[in-house]
């Protein structure tokens, strides 16, 4: 996922701060510094950041409010001083912000903890979509998996994905051609996303086209792995070991 910020604070050394901290982190495309609400105002309309770092007295400045244009899809973290009277509110409220003086700690911390719940909100969307889809007796499948990266937007096809292996919050598409490409996904909100006919899970961490499958090779520990048609050797878990007989009964005559 990748996402634009937003730093909305007059102060220059805020901003050469929080660019110091999280200007390199791979998951943001775009960095914008605005001095002062109106330019902050026209910035978040052009751009609909994701994140944004807001000095607390950007809330309060008259018509230019930008805090009151922030969309269900922004969180904003505002920035403040450990005597400001707004930290109680703040708190009452469960925002997010930072008490000065900043640290690249805090501003990754901070940074992280909002793209996590980003994340989990797209997440929950697709979900729900699909979940809603499926209701009306029509599931809906993805046919391309869309992934942003810094400068581009790459559409890869499904029909191009031999196996799946996940890690956190990524997975790693693995292609017909021998490559492979990152997706900021999780595996269990991908399988619900990919048509059951067409993939299998074998492992809490893989997930394979059954079309490419040629073998299940039983091994010395009593475990099996799946040999696919390149070659690739997978292990298949116990808890999975039900894909054999799904998929064997399958090719059965009737």
């Amino acid at each position: 996922m990748l996402i634009n910020v937003l730093i909305a604070d007059k102060c220059h050394q805020v901003y050469e701060q929080v660019s110091k901290a999280i200007g390199s982190i791979p998951e943001i495309l775009r960095l914008e510094w605005a001095r002062d609400t109106k330019e902050a105002c026209a910035i978040y309309s052009e751009q609909h950041p994701e994140i944004v770092f807001l000095a607390i007295e950007f809330a309060h400045e008259g018509e230019n409010q930008l805090a009151g244009m922030l969309s269900e899809s922004s969180i904003p973290i505002f920035i403040t001083d450990a005597k400001s009277e707004s930290i109680s509110s703040l708190k009452s409220r469960e925002m997010d912000y930072i008490v000065k003086p900043l640290s690249a700690k805090k501003l990754k911390t901070a940074f992280y903890d909002a793209l996590d719940r980003l994340t989990a909100s797209s997440q929950t969307m697709a979900n729900l979509n699909h979940f809603i889809d499926t209701l009306k007796g029509h599931p809906t499948y993805i046919d391309k998996c869309v992934i942003k990266e810094p400068g581009s937007i790459k559409l890869v096809n499904v029909d191009r994905i031999r196996y799946i292996t996940g890690s956190g919050n990524y997975v790693k598409l693995h292609l017909d051609d021998q490559s492979h490409i990152l997706f900021r996904e999780t595996i269990n909100a991908l399988e619900r996303l990919l048509d059951p006919k067409v993939f299998v899970r074998i492992h809490r961490s893989t997930i394979v086209r059954i079309g490419t499958i040629e073998e299940f090779r039983l091994m010395e520990t009593g475990l099996y792995h799946v040999i696919l048609d390149c070659g690739e050797e997978l292990a298949l878990s116990k808890s999975h070991r039900c894909t054999i007989e799904q998929l064997t009964m399958k090719e059965q005559p009737k």
